[in-house]
């Protein structure tokens, strides 16, 4: 059964009501439903994490900008260059690649992490020691969403959502973006139902819209 992940990033209430973006997901295969990792954009880019779905917050590191999270202890974050992950819930941090995704939030599907990027996905199997590009050139800046193999994803970027089944190797265009919507770290919100075949699009004050091929 295909489990269609949440979109990337979400636009929500963190500690004390303050904006952030976070990750608990998207995933596929086992991950920590009670853990939460966020960003308080408005304090200096500060890494929070919460381990009880959400009922209490410890704040980290400051001026971070991209999330992501393979358990409770190994996280995957970067500040304005650069990936860098901690195996201590966020005490101490190591450089890992000097590559620098486009999109705010890792996904992860069976243990592997994924970053979308300009040149390929930058794919881990070591959960975040080492990083490698997987596959063909594609603009991305949100996903990958996942149909019922691993191998077929779509991802979306400036030219709308694109899609593979190859596992990266070839991509293809699947719908294009809205009228007035473009892709950004925080938003507009992309997602796509892989059961159902439908592209979603949402943007703050403004209709959700879809796509049914």
């Amino acid at each position: 059964m295909a489990v269609v992940p949440r979109p990337t990033t979400r636009a929500r209430r963190g500690p004390r009501g303050r904006p952030i973006t976070s990750t608990s997901g998207p995933s596929i295969g086992k991950r920590p439903a009670s853990v939460t990792l966020a960003i308080r954009h408005e304090k200096n880019g500060t890494l929070t994490i919460s381990t009880d779905a959400g009922k209490t917050w410890t704040d980290l590191s400051k001026e971070f900008v991209r999330v992501g999270l393979f358990d409770e202890k190994t996280l995957l974050c970067g500040r304005k260059k650069g990936l860098v992950r901690s195996d201590d819930g966020g005490k101490t941090w190591t450089d890992v690649s000097d590559v620098t995704p486009p999109g705010y939030v890792m996904t992860v599907r069976d243990g592997v992490g994924y970053w979308p990027t300009d040149k390929g996905l930058l794919v881990s199997k070591d959960k975040g020691k080492t990083w490698e590009i997987q596959g063909a050139a594609v603009a991305a800046v949100h996903g990958p969403f996942w149909g019922k193999k691993k191998d077929h994803m779509v991802v979306v970027g400036k030219d709308g959502f694109q899609e593979t089944t190859d596992g990266g190797k070839s991509w293809k265009k699947a719908a294009p973006l809205p009228d007035g919507f473009k892709v950004g770290g925080v938003g507009p919100n992309y997602a796509w139902d892989s059961i159902n075949d439908i592209f979603y699009a949402s943007s703050m004050g403004k209709d959700t819209l879809r796509w049914k091929r």
